[in-house]
């Protein structure tokens, strides 16, 4: 299943439905990022599970300028059963049903994470499973990011673990600035305190998503 995905040959959603695993449970919306391929815009949302920890990612597509079918706003939490593509690292899934949906952060619960140590092991493992792995979601419980000399020398540093990774950060097709929105944003959102952060770990680093702070979720 892997590499018939590798190679373009995906599963649809009603093939991933018909015999995917079935996962019920309370999952919270750890982030989402627009990507433009082709005549097509992609949207991934990743979703954490409340009794699990489990992650998993939603697609959808659209035209340029026209709306998604599928929206679910940062730090919301579905009540819904997913269906998970098969994969060597499973991770792709699609809502089979959706019972609730709630977008008020102050009852929301918290992303479970770990260290960088913890997510440079998810990676490694994820690559044995599939050598074409690029990137890996986590999430890093006590993160701070470190202002480096220059725009290429931030990092993030684990308070909990100690650890250290590049901060990757860089500019879209659209806005040549976002590199240093995601920068200042998460020091801003963060207050250089150390908060829970979702980003996806690769071999150069870590990209930054999503950071917590006092309990809310802050896109960047």
């Amino acid at each position: 299943a892997t590499v018939r995905r590798r190679i373009g040959l995906t599963m649809t959603a009603a093939e991933i439905t018909a015999s995917g695993e079935r996962v019920a449970d309370r999952w919270l919306v750890l982030g989402s990022r627009d990507l433009n391929a082709d005549k097509l815009v992609e949207r991934r949302i990743w979703l954490q599970a409340r009794a699990s920890g489990r992650l998993a990612m939603l697609l959808a597509f659209a035209p340029p300028g026209q709306a998604f079918a599928l929206a679910l706003p940062v730090g919301a939490v579905l009540d819904a059963e997913l269906a998970f593509a098969p994969d060597a690292a499973p991770l792709r899934a699609v809502v089979v049903e959706q019972r609730e949906i709630s977008t008020d952060q102050g009852a929301a619960f918290a992303p479970q994470g770990g260290t960088l140590d913890d997510a440079a092991a998810a990676f490694a493992a994820a690559l044995a499973a599939d050598p074409w792995t690029t990137a890996v979601p986590v999430v890093v419980d006590g993160a701070v990011p470190l202002v480096g000399a220059g725009s290429q020398e931030w990092q993030i540093a684990d308070t909990k673990g100690g650890g250290r990774v590049p901060l990757l950060a860089q500019a879209d097709g659209v806005d040549p600035n976002r590199a240093d929105l995601i920068r200042y944003g998460l020091l801003a959102s963060g207050g250089g305190h150390p908060a829970p952060l979702f980003g996806l770990y690769r071999t150069g680093g870590l990209t930054p998503i999503t950071v917590w702070s006092e309990g809310r979720a802050a896109s960047l």
